[in-house]
């Protein structure tokens, strides 16, 4: 019987190779194909679901059997069930893709509940803001970060509940969110938190789930519809032809190299992962310890013949959400490619996988690489590869690496032109550039999450300060707030007036939205970042107010050469 990993392997194979006829499809009969197409693709999703849960299932009961059998041979009850623990957590995860049509929550799917830490603190932020419109009792915070983990019992279901009786009359929620998040992306972000909560309440009528479930999905439906119109701007170079083949054929450029073609295959003939996940690869053995993996790195297994036969991530964005993977090696050209490395550098167990060209003289050995550093390595490669020419304004180039200190206001402006061109040739950001300035509309950005770690965050008594002095100046005065840290955000009562509270985005098209989003504001809060910054500079607003924090930040004394109209409030 196949396990879950190789059903999971060849579902997502087979649709890539669906995804590449639809690509061929859509290009020949345009989009009467496309929306017959999509009702299709709905059907085989579902059919998707049924198989991923039947194979969840078998493995289940196939488990249970392996561990009946030894609690039976052993007669050790509670070694065997700790035991069980951990081969339950060392199943693999399988996750399809995001559905555009019906949602079916993971504990409707599944039975399990819990959400990671992370998303349980973004999702509380987001219901305290609408807590505050329904009553002026405070969130039981804690309880409900219990709840939203999976830890809660029908007592604190039945104790959260009484703290927020307004989620027991849904439509009227759902009303809500919908007149104070004018934005389609705000609304669904504050809807989500809900559909999750009551997916876990078992003491809530499920009409109440079902109503918010409806509603997510004609929010999700509306998204889709403006974002499948979005099409690959003609300038645009994108490497979409990953035949092996063709890819060992253009490797010849990198002459006799085989470090560059070791890099350049890596990214090519198996699909790519973020640098810092690359450069902490570190080389183990078939046979390794699994309770001795440090969880802080990432290992490419060889065997004793030095043949590459899995990568294991430990050490990743987003590894409290999946946890280990492993990615078996499959492909025989990029294994012979590592295997000559290895040799070639005579690499023993722990050393990395890429290393700096740089010798260390005290040891004699190639210094490990950052992966800042491995980055532009990467630009330098394809750059050979694909021909491309030096950095222009008339043709757009895959990789442009540039070293210096660039928060300069000068900077900006003297290429403003370049910029807004730059930014006009992505559809979704020109499409929502259309919309008019609103007067007394006003920005404020609030950035922490990497500033706490080094002391460079806004103190509350800045945006105090600042929103006062927009009272005073500005007429019909009104702010949003973007920010990466909302549940600092909506426990600060000065941002309970905001019209819109914006959470960070994983998805390109969801950023490339807010960033467009920040051009429409008349005024700016800036907060100590170039993501609101540069807005605040190309504005199309003729006479806007900008605030700004002096100094910039608190560990720098870097110039940036603000306007002469902006207007400084200490940061403490």
């Amino acid at each position: 019987m196949n396990t879950i990993e190789e059903q999971a392997r060849k579902i997502k194979e087979r649709r890539e190779r669906k995804n590449a006829l639809q690509r061929e499809r859509r290009a020949n009969m345009g989009d009467e194909w496309r929306e017959r197409n999509r009702i299709a693709q709905l059907e085989f999703r579902q059919k998707q679901r049924d198989i991923l849960k039947k194979a969840e299932e078998e493995a289940g009961k196939k488990e249970e059997e392996r561990i009946k059998k030894e609690m039976k041979e052993t007669k050790v009850k509670k070694e065997v069930k700790k035991e069980a623990k951990v081969k339950f957590k060392d199943l693999p995860i399988v996750r399809t893709e995001k559905d555009k049509g019906e949602l079916i929550s993971r504990v409707e799917r599944t039975g399990i509940k819990g959400v990671s830490e992370k998303t349980a603190k973004d999702y509380i932020g987001k219901i305290s803001v609408i807590h505050k419109v329904f009553t002026k009792d405070d969130l039981d915070k804690e309880l409900l970060e219990k709840i939203l983990l999976g830890n809660g019992t029908d007592k604190d279901e039945d104790k959260l509940l009484e703290n927020m009786k307004y989620i027991k009359d849904v439509d009227t929620l759902i009303e809500t969110i919908t007149k104070k998040y004018e934005n389609i992306q705000s609304r669904k972000g504050h809807i989500s938190p809900f559909l999750t909560l009551t997916s876990y309440l078992k003491c809530l009528n499920k009409i109440n789930y079902d109503k918010l479930r409806l509603k997510l999905e004609e929010v999700n439906n509306e998204i889709y519809g403006i974002r499948k119109e979005n099409k690959q701007p003609e300038n645009e170079n994108l490497i979409d032809d990953f035949d092996e083949k063709k890819i060992i054929e253009l490797s010849k450029k990198l002459g006799k190299d085989r470090d560059y073609i070791l890099i350049y295959y890596f990214y090519t003939l198996q699909p790519p992962r973020r640098n810092d996940d690359v450069v902490k690869l570190e080389i183990i053995y078939e046979g390794y310890d699994k309770n001795k993996l440090d969880k802080n790195k990432n290992y490419i297994v060889i065997d004793e013949n030095k043949n590459a036969i899995e990568l294991i991530y430990l050490s990743y964005k987003t590894n409290k959400t999946y946890g280990k993977q492993s990615i078996p090696i499959e492909n025989e050209t990029l294994k012979q490619e590592i295997k000559y490395n290895i040799i070639k550098y005579n690499k023993k167990e722990g050393d990395r996988l890429f290393h700096s060209t740089t010798i260390d003289k005290k040891t004699g050995e190639r210094k490990l690489i950052r992966a800042d550093s491995f980055g532009r390595t990467i630009a330098k490669v394809f750059t050979k590869v694909y021909n491309l020419e030096s950095f222009s304004s008339k043709k757009k180039r895959y990789f442009n690496h540039f070293d210096g200190y660039w928060q300069n206001v000068d900077f900006i402006k003297n290429h403003e032109d370049y910029l807004i061109e730059s930014l006009m040739n992505v559809k979704v950001i020109k499409d929502n550039m259309k919309h008019k300035i609103q007067p007394g509309k006003t920005l404020v950005h609030v950035r922490r999450d990497d500033y706490v770690g080094v002391g460079e965050e806004l103190n509350i008594k800045f945006y105090e300060e600042a929103i006062r002095c927009c009272k005073k100046r500005i007429k019909d005065f009104s702010f949003e707030v973007f920010t990466d840290d909302i549940a600092w955000v909506s426990e600060q009562d000065i941002f309970n007036q905001a019209t819109a509270i914006h959470s960070p985005k994983d998805n390109i098209d969801d950023l490339f939205i807010d960033i467009t989003k920040m051009f429409n504001f008349e005024n700016f809060i800036v907060g100590n970042s170039t993501f609101s910054l540069i807005p605040a500079l190309l504005t199309e607003s003729k006479s806007p107010l900008v605030i700004v924090a002096d100094p910039w930040m608190k560990n720098s004394k870097q110039d940036l050469n603000f306007e002469k109209s902006w207007i400084k409030i200490k940061n403490y």
